[in-house]
């Protein structure tokens, strides 16, 4: 199988570095594509931003920092900013100068991204399936089959119940058994597309919502080697069928925030 890795620069998340190093021990081929896009200064903390962009969500980030001083046993913020830290790539895969590289940009369209058309070409000549590892794009429908096996994506959620954003917020407040991480090939609908492979945990006695996402973020171990496999092999694959789409801009509202916290502040204070 020839295989194209996308990375968003030339780094990796640290949450994603065994699943990588334990594909590049299989015999497949491989391809980087390291996206270049334009860099910003990176604005600085304030307040008043934080809470413009997080509206009432911003009391649970402000909980998650305060457990860190005052419950660190059960706080996992520097454990999740852990998983979360971005790794030169070179660092991850020892011999990386050794593989075939290219550096592309992309352009808006219709609130997705397209590749450049020197990309789609090799993609097209090069790759059987491509993977977005660290790479956060919304891909434009055009692009889904310009591999013939697709692009494959992870998202922290058991598509079958959970789409879109905050990863772990409606798992935890909803006190749902099991949280998950899915391994998915992408379709024209969020969060809908087949579902490759997927891993669960137990999440029932979770303390908080950073617990929560933390151990579903842990799941991320050898899901793309067996993924792989199974289309080698042309397996057919379902794709969610009634999964809940979890908006945003829902989670940043009062109501459900205060849930939130509330399961919280009793779990982690109290329990």
């Amino acid at each position: 199988m020839r295989i194209g890795i996308f990375l968003e620069g030339n780094y990796i998340k640290n949450y994603e570095v065994e699943e990588i190093k334990n594909l590049l021990k299989t015999k497949n081929k491989f391809i980087f594509f390291i996206f270049n896009s334009f860099k910003r200064n990176p604005k600085k903390f304030s307040l008043g931003r934080l809470l413009f962009f997080h509206k009432f969500y911003s009391l649970v980030l402000a909980e998650r920092k305060i457990a860190g001083y005052f419950r660190k046993k059960f706080s996992y913020k520097k454990r999740i900013d852990e998983l979360n830290k971005k790794i030169p790539i070179y660092k991850v895969v020892s011999n990386f100068n050794k593989y075939q590289k290219y550096n592309f940009r992309m352009r808006k369209l219709e609130n997705a991204y397209i590749f450049d058309r020197g990309i789609q070409k090799i993609i097209k000549k090069k790759c059987d399936v491509c993977i977005l590892l660290g790479f956060n794009k919304v891909i434009h429908a055009k692009m889904l089959n310009i591999s013939k096996k697709g692009i494959l994506s992870f998202h922290t959620a058991d598509t079958n119940f959970y789409r879109g954003r905050p990863p772990g917020f409606y798992e935890f407040i909803d006190n749902v058994k099991y949280g998950g991480v899915t391994l998915q090939r992408l379709s024209k609908d969020l969060d809908r597309g087949e579902i490759i492979f997927k891993k669960k945990v137990n999440i029932q006695k979770s303390r908080s919502l950073d617990e929560t996402l933390y151990m579903m973020m842990k799941l991320k171990k050898n899901m793309l080697i067996n993924g792989i496999k199974k289309i080698s092999k042309n397996q057919k694959f379902k794709k969610p069928v009634n999964s809940r789409i979890n908006l945003e801009i829902e989670s940043k509202k009062l109501g459900v925030v205060l849930q939130c916290l509330k399961k919280t502040i009793y779990r982690r204070y109290f329990i």
